[in-house]
Parts: C-alpha cells; structure tokens; sequence
C-alpha cells in the first residue's frame, strides 16, 4: 500500500466518509526508521492516509481532540505504541 502523508488528521473533523475512523500509532514502523508513525483506519481496515513526527508529542497534536488514547495491548504488535479512537 503506497502511503500517503498528511499533516495532520484535522481533516476527520468535517469528513464522514468513515464508519469508526481509529489512528494506530506505530514507533519505528518498517520503513520508518526513527520516526513515529499514525496510521488511519476505517474500522479494521487500514487506509493510506499516515503523518509522521520524530517525537510522540508532535503526532498525538496531530489527532483531532475528541480522540481518545488506549495505550498498547500486551499482544498487540512491539511497534505500537497506542490506538486513538
């Protein structure tokens, strides 16, 4: 899937194109060295749309506020840091 960078998911604000829109938020994904990385889902399916920050902090101000944080499952995968819902 070729990614599509944004700068922000602001835009979720005003699209209702998505049934339960979810950001999973991935530290060092592969092919993403060093960066941390949100990821949009349409209920379980991923989509193209990602952003891309060097810190945690400037991804999570890139998620629109009424989103709320679930940290990691234990068996989730090790590069997930959290799911915003």
């Amino acid at each position: 899937m070729k990614s599509i960078v944004v700068g922000s998911f602001k835009f979720l604000e005003a699209h209702s194109g998505f049934k339960m829109p979810l950001i999973v938020i991935y530290e060092n994904p592969l092919g993403h060295d060093g960066w941390f990385v949100g990821r949009l889902f349409n209920l379980e399916e991923p989509t193209n749309y990602i952003v891309k920050a060097k810190t945690l902090e400037e991804i999570e101000l890139k998620i629109p506020s009424r989103f709320i944080r679930f940290n990691r499952h234990i068996s989730d995968d090790k590069c997930i840091v959290c799911t915003y819902l």
